[in-house]
């Protein structure tokens, strides 16, 4: 395996910093699983013990404290891919430094790679390999955290939390806490002319995200038929309150006529347009 090594392998921190490191699948943004095998630091070109504290994992990200001291540091970095193989990466670490020589980097009998590694070809896959620091400002110094865009996994870590925490203070009344109640039309070709999306949710409340009727084919009862549907399945399950929202320019007069009073409006949203918020008690 061959490695290339250059200016973006160096990161400049100060004492204490997060060094944050993550692999990615490139074409899918998702990240791979590892495992480290080793982690052999460099100091004043002598191998030496780190200083700082175990590596720490999150979220698939690796957490690595800089040191304290004034001095540039060299790590290798092996990491054990699963499914994968094992991948060397080699990246300098300038604590309270504004320079480095590429030269004098060159010396060490390291591969160096940052942007990514290319696998045995039987693999065939490209991994990403990036790596920042990060620091925090404040009243209060938090070195054990990181904000990033989240992975689908990393979304379901926040829902089912924020989900628990609302169980745990208004206990849900329904199983399963979430129920979808979808329904659609179709038309004697087959294809979908109408439908409506719509959620039971947690203390039998109806939230009705999406009507939607094929536009050569509104007024003729079609919305009408999946909002009763609907409504009247959500009444069978124990609903008593639904609610949705609606823009000034889709369907406001429509859920008026079946009973929904608007209880909230929010201005320019999009632009000198208004989004009404409705709901009906059955």
């Amino acid at each position: 395996m061959n490695f290339e090594y250059g200016k973006e392998n160096v990161v400049s921190a100060t004492g204490g910093q997060q060094l944050v490191i993550g692999t990615q699948k490139l074409k899918s943004d998702r990240k791979y699983g590892f495992t480290i095998e080793k982690i052999a630091v460099y100091k004043d070109g002598k191998l030496t013990e780190s200083e700082s504290p175990k590596p720490s994992f999150l979220d698939g990200n690796l957490y690595i404290q800089a040191p304290s001291d004034t001095v540039e540091y060299i790590y290798e970095l092996v990491l054990t891919y699963k499914d994968k193989g094992t991948a060397s990466y080699g990246f300098v670490v300038r604590v309270d430094m504004l320079t480095y020589d590429l030269d004098e980097i060159s010396k060490y009998d390291i591969a160096f790679t940052f942007q990514r590694a290319l696998f045995e070809e039987n693999y065939g896959d490209r991994i990403g390999f990036n790596l920042r620091a990060v620091s925090w400002t404040g009243g209060n110094q938090m070195n054990n955290f990181v904000i990033e865009e989240s992975t689908r996994e990393g979304c379901e870590v926040v829902d089912n939390g924020i989900v628990e925490y609302n169980s745990s203070k208004v206990p849900f009344t329904q199983e399963p806490s979430f129920s979808p109640i979808n329904r659609i039309i179709k038309g004697l070709d087959g294809d979908t002319i109408a439908g409506i999306n719509s959620i039971l949710y947690c203390w039998n409340c109806l939230y009705i995200d999406v009507l939607w009727v094929k536009e050569d084919l509104r007024k003729h009862g079609y919305g009408s038929a999946l909002l009763n549907e609907v409504e009247k399945v959500a009444k069978e399950k124990g609903c008593k309150l639904i609610h949705l929202d609606t823009f000034d320019f889709q369907a406001k007069d429509f859920y008026l006529k079946h009973g929904y009073e608007v209880f909230g409006v929010l201005d320019d949203c999009p632009s000198e347009h208004k989004r009404y918020y409705m709901k009906k008690n059955i």
